[in-house]
């Protein structure tokens, strides 16, 4: 935009940016070019490598039943790595296809005879008395 002719006031309206953030990137720039606008920043190192992350998948497939604490046990186990966060526990669920929350087949609270006697119990008109 400056390469345009724009001020340093109009861009700093459009963008919502300092006039100190147009003078830095406006530096780089000349310095080195498009490359030096690209972002640097590549994301940070995983704890697991591929081969190891494909382990423990591979693990999960295997066992009929899924507990946090066994998966926990299992990472730490076999390659030392104890996550910060739970996130990245339920990330290997979901990579395995596994849903941790697990739905139930039937309602537990399911009571046909209760149903049954409510449905006696209601009016033949279909209009409900309050």
């Amino acid at each position: 935009m400056r390469l345009e002719g724009y001020k340093h006031q109009a861009i700093e309206s459009i963008l919502g940016v300092s006039s100190g953030f147009i003078g830095k990137w406006k530096k780089v720039f000349f310095n080195c070019g498009v490359e030096g606008l690209k972002l640097a920043y590549k994301g940070s190192q995983g704890l697991l490598n591929a081969q190891q992350r494909a382990s423990i998948i591979e693990w999960l497939k295997t066992n009929d039943k899924w507990n946090l604490s066994e998966l926990e046990y299992e990472v730490a186990s076999k390659y030392g790595v104890v996550f910060q966060s739970k996130q990245s526990y339920y990330e290997l669920f979901d990579a395995a296809r596994i849903s941790w929350k697990k739905t139930q087949a039937r309602n537990p609270k399911y009571d046909p005879d209760l149903v049954a006697q409510k449905k006696r119990n209601l009016p033949a008109t279909g209009s409900a008395t309050f």
